[in-house]
């Protein structure tokens, strides 16, 4: 009796924790109303309509294996994800057009942007000089949408940079590039989570884009080193 008692005990135990992690792999693939704002995103002079090409093009270079996959350490992920927003980006001058390229990449891969650092209502007017020059981008990403395993902790946290450096004031040009875009990684260990980005302000469903005099003086450092 006390062994069929264990034995139906440890059935129900194993029960569980097969539920839970069948819970933690499995990804539901619903699109969420966050999500399709996302995809209307505009860009200032960059419509809805040049972001979806960009979008697709960005899954078709996922797919057909352009890119190589995303996968290995960190800095792996680093680099792959700042190449697929140089790749996606060739030939653009356009502040506007490359940040919805980054966008795209981000979208391409699921991730969902979430706020912008600095937590301000413009926080491209605050970096105008070196060093405090850097504006991040953040996007969270469930890692099982890529087939990832994660018991407790399933969630990614992307930081795209931008280098934001025009003064606005005197538009001297700063040698330093303003329109790469460079990408962080923090992968969720086993057990442990990333980082979860800042709470912000702001509810934003999209990147903020600079002011018309940020462009302007963006327009004037790329005239002057072309």
């Amino acid at each position: 009796m006390l062994k069929a008692t264990k034995l139906k005990a440890g059935i129900f135990i194993l029960s569980l924790l097969s539920s839970f992690l069948v819970a933690r792999w499995s990804y539901s693939e619903d699109v969420s109303t966050a999500e399709l704002q996302q995809d209307a995103c505009t860009f200032g002079a960059v419509p809805n309509a040049r972001y979806q090409e960009l979008l697709v093009e960005a899954k078709h270079r996922e797919t057909s294996h352009r890119w190589a996959p995303f996968d290995g350490g960190n800095r792996d992920m680093e680099d792959n994800l700042t190449y697929r927003v140089e790749d996606l980006t060739s030939g653009m001058t356009s502040v506007e057009e490359r940040l919805a390229s980054m966008h795209a990449v981000a979208r391409a891969l699921g991730a969902e942007y979430r706020t912008t650092e600095p937590d301000d209502p413009d926080p491209y007017a605050n970096r105008t000089k070196l060093p405090a020059h850097l504006i991040y981008f953040n996007y969270t990403l469930d890692v099982r949408r890529l087939g990832r395993f994660a018991v407790f902790a399933p969630t990614a946290l992307f930081h795209f940079s931008l280098n934001a450096s025009v003064d606005l004031s005197e538009s001297k040009i700063i040698t330093e590039r303003t329109d790469s875009v460079y990408a962080v990684v923090f992968w969720p260990n086993f057990l442990s989570p990333a980082p979860k980005p800042l709470a912000s302000h702001y509810n934003r469903n999209c990147p903020p884009m600079p002011s018309e005099a940020w462009k302007r003086a963006h327009n004037i450092w790329i005239d002057q080193n072309r």
